[in-house]
Formats: C-alpha cells, structure tokens, sequence
C-alpha cells in the first residue's frame, strides 16, 4: 500500500458520508481524492495530522515484530577480531531486533549464540560466511513524503493503520468509535504477529550452536 491509500482509507472509516468512493482509495484514484479534500479546510488539517499518527502506527507494528525482516550476508574473513576471540559482525544502519544469526561452514548452516550491542553483533562461532537475519526499522514519514510513497511494510499489516489513524484523530470528536476503531487495530496485528512466519525457516540448520 502506498501512503496515500492509507490516508484516504482512514478518512473514509472515519467519515462514511464523505464521499470517497471504494476506487478513490487505490491505484490512480488517490491523488484525485486528495486533491479533492485538499480543498476542504477540514480536511486538510486532518491530512496533515494522520502523518504523525502513521509514524505511531509503525511504532506499535515493530513492537510486535512485524516489521520488514531482512536477511544480510557477512563474509567472515571481512569481520573483525575482538582480543576476547570474538568475532564481531557489523549489521545494517536499519538494524532494528535480531531474529537469528546464522553461521555458514563446511557446507553446512548452524544458529549460533551471539550478544548484541548496538549495531554489532558478537559471536564465538568461526564461519565462513554470517547471515544476520533481523527485523528493520520502518523509514517514518514526513510532510514531504509523496503520497505516492509504497509504504515498506506488508499489505496486510499496513490495512491495519487507518484503523490506528481514526482511533488517533476521532479521540476528542467520538471517543467511542475511537476506542472501537483501537481495539480493531490491535486485534488485528495481535493475529498477524501470532502468525507470522520464521525467516531462518528456509535455512536447512543441521544443530544450534550455543
């Protein structure tokens, strides 16, 4: 989903009546429908005010782990040496939370026992080569950003923030549908992160080294 549909799917859980028709909040029909409520000194402030509630929206999404996971390959012989022995492996400037290191060697992939300070990793276990496999920041939004702009979250988490968006901008308006539309927020993600897969599940890991 792109930033735009979030936004004009919010206004529309929001306001029924507002005129938003089912194909203004997907693919071309966004940028019309923004336009059009743009002009509209109501709406426009609301724009404006779901940027901070969608960066709160993915606050709560990498809380429960269902940011975008990613897998990096370190090669071994490019890591440095601590003086304890360690191996130390620098992971990505979007590093978030660990899901699992990986230790390739003699053909085979292990999960090893590592420490985590910042955005390094530390290891006793020698490999060839190191998948960090973590969950990443999610990049927050700015007045600036296009609406144009693919937001890096799965689809199906990102149907989940209007309802966040409402909850956050119908507070001191109805705080009944607020608290309905909340509740509706995190059931949802509660479900997602309940089923949500295990990357290093397409790694054939012969034993955990600890």
């Amino acid at each position: 989903m792109n930033l735009g549909e979030i936004k004009i799917q919010a206004l529309s859980l929001m306001y029924p009546d507002i005129g938003i028709r089912f194909d203004d909040t997907q693919g071309a029909g966004v940028e019309r429908a923004i336009y059009e409520l743009k002009s509209s000194s109501n709406f426009e402030g609301l724009l404006e005010t779901c940027i901070g509630a969608i960066n709160r929206a993915f606050a709560q999404i990498e809380a429960k782990g269902l940011s975008p996971i990613k897998c990096v390959d370190k090669a071994g012989s490019l890591c440095k040496r601590t003086i304890d022995g360690k191996v130390e492996i620098d992971v990505e400037g979007d590093f978030l939370t660990l899901e699992r290191l990986l230790c390739h060697r003699d053909e085979k992939t292990y999960a090893c026992h590592c420490t985590v300070l910042g955005n390094k990793l530390y290891t006793k276990q020698k490999g060839n080569v190191y998948t960090v496999v973590y969950y990443s920041k999610i990049p927050r939004i700015t007045r600036m950003t296009s609406d144009s702009y693919e937001v890096e979250i799965a689809d199906n988490v990102c149907e989940a923030i209007p309802y966040f968006v409402m909850s956050e901008l119908l507070w001191r308006e109805d705080k009944e549908r607020a608290k309905e539309a909340r509740i509706n927020f995190f059931e949802a993600i509660n479900t997602l992160e309940k089923a949500k897969p295990l990357c290093h599940q397409c790694f054939q890991i012969e034993y955990s080294m600890e």
